[in-house]
């Protein structure tokens, strides 16, 4: 009995490990292997369609001291009419452009700028007025910081700035540059370079101590339908402090300090306990019966839906089961307004200590694991073929699964997504799933 057994395991191995070859888009597909076998009768194929428990969630705070340049950073504040009001700060250090910069007692600041450099996109309305505040921040930036950490700063405004968000090109220095933010910042930042004792500016971890760095946050938006998101670049040229300065040899000198890939950083992420979110949104959180309607996703450390799927149970009571495909397919609400629809979402697996983890999946190729929207229905699928089986055979334990907006820790996004049970039933949440039931020889 021990041999038939070993020998349904290792045909579900080979069917399993065959999956990349047989499967290769996220559409339903039966496998000419798995007919196959079952011509000489050692499986029994089946086709089900399995359905969900759907529940819109608030999602945890999230490591935001690890988002690269390459990443960008949001900065700014948004009164979303579904989500309520959304803020994002950045604290972050800056260094020294060159070492050991020289200053002599002749030495005065003629002025301090900030320049933030824009990274291509604004999320939300760029009609609406924004007004961003600089601080100097009360502590050195070290180790990891989550998005929900509230930022230790001097209570002393040194700077701020009231604009429209704009890509489009300005003029720095006389010269035409790539879109910035310029905001004037108080002298006192430039006073505390040329006054550093020598000992403060041999490297950037002397400098630090008695400049932490910059905390800047935005004014709260408090109308709907109004407010939004910057991306910017750190480790960019046009991202830095310059202090403008004149001594009695030159009218006209200057000094940068500028953020490295070494120098900490952190965003900082407020949703202010959804105190402004619609009640649809509220009545939805943590509620399955609403979840048969609507769910709610939201980036930033914002929402994300639990997902329980229906029948495994009783599939798995037939026998060794083997996966030959499994598509799950989600329809996305694309309500038009200026808050994009999302184009990329992930799944991922709820482990038994409640962290998550992809799906398996992801690991065989984007081809094979989806997560795109399909502009002509509006609607995301994924594969989880490997997945459902590890849970059929036990190498994983079923504790349900996340649906979320892919890079959610630094791309301000939201997205409205049909449920388990909606009116429109076209719009169900569905699992398509192909399978064959092992029959020992």
């Amino acid at each position: 009995m021990w041999f038939k057994n070993f020998a349904c395991f290792l045909k579900i191995c080979m069917l399993v490990l065959l999956l990349p070859i047989i499967s290769t888009s996220c559409e339903p597909e039966e496998s000419e292997i798995g007919l196959d076998i079952v011509n000489k009768g050692s499986y029994l194929p089946k086709r089900d369609t399995l359905y969900v428990t759907a529940t819109s969630l608030f999602q945890d705070s999230i490591l935001t001291s690890n988002i690269t340049d390459s990443q960008t950073i949001p900065i700014g504040c948004l009164y979303d009419p579904l989500f309520g009001k959304t803020s994002s700060s950045l604290a972050v250090a800056f260094g020294l452009s060159s070492e050991n910069p020289q200053f002599d007692e002749t030495t005065v600041v003629d002025s301090v700028v900030l320049s933030l450099a824009y990274a291509g996109s604004i999320f939300g309305d760029n009609n609406c007025n924004q007004t961003f505040r600089v601080f100097e921040l009360g502590e050195v930036l070290s180790g990891d910081y989550y998005s929900n950490r509230r930022c230790v700063y001097k209570n002393v405004e040194l700077g701020s700035k009231t604009f429209l968000p704009s890509l489009d090109s300005v003029i720095v220095d006389g010269n035409l540059v790539d879109a910035s933010l310029q905001i004037k910042l108080d002298n006192s930042v430039g006073e505390r370079l040329i006054n550093a004792d020598t000992a403060n500016l041999v490297d950037d971890e002397s400098f630090i101590e008695i400049f932490n760095g910059l905390y800047i946050t935005p004014d709260v938006v408090n109308t709907p339908n109004s407010g939004s998101m910057s991306h910017f670049y750190l480790e960019d040229d046009l991202t830095y402090i310059k202090i403008y300065y004149h001594n009695s040899q030159n009218d006209s000198l200057s000094y940068k300090l500028n953020v490295s890939e070494d120098l900490a950083r952190y965003v900082e992420f407020n949703h202010y306990d959804y105190q402004d979110a619609s009640p649809e949104v509220l009545d939805a959180i943590g509620d399955s019966l609403c979840g048969e309607e609507k769910l709610y996703l939201q980036s930033m450390s914002g929402m994300r839906v639990k997902l329980d799927i229906q029948g495994l149970d009783s599939i798995a009571k037939q026998g060794v089961i083997a996966v030959s495909n499994a598509v799950i397919t989600f329809h996305i609400d694309g309500e038009e307004n200026f808050y994009t629809v999302p184009t990329d979402y992930d799944l991922v697996r709820i482990n038994p200590d409640n962290t998550a983890t992809i799906i398996s999946d992801y690991s065989v190729g984007s081809s094979h694991y989806g997560g795109d929207l399909v502009n002509e229905t509006s609607s995301v699928s994924f594969r989880l073929t490997s997945q459902l089986q590890q849970f059929f055979y036990g190498t994983a334990e079923n504790c349900g699964l996340y649906l979320v907006l892919s890079n959610s820790s630094y791309l301000p996004r939201r997205s409205v997504v049909y449920g388990s049970n909606p009116s429109d039933s076209s719009k169900r949440i569905m699992i398509d799933l192909t399978y064959s039931v092992v029959v020992p020889e």
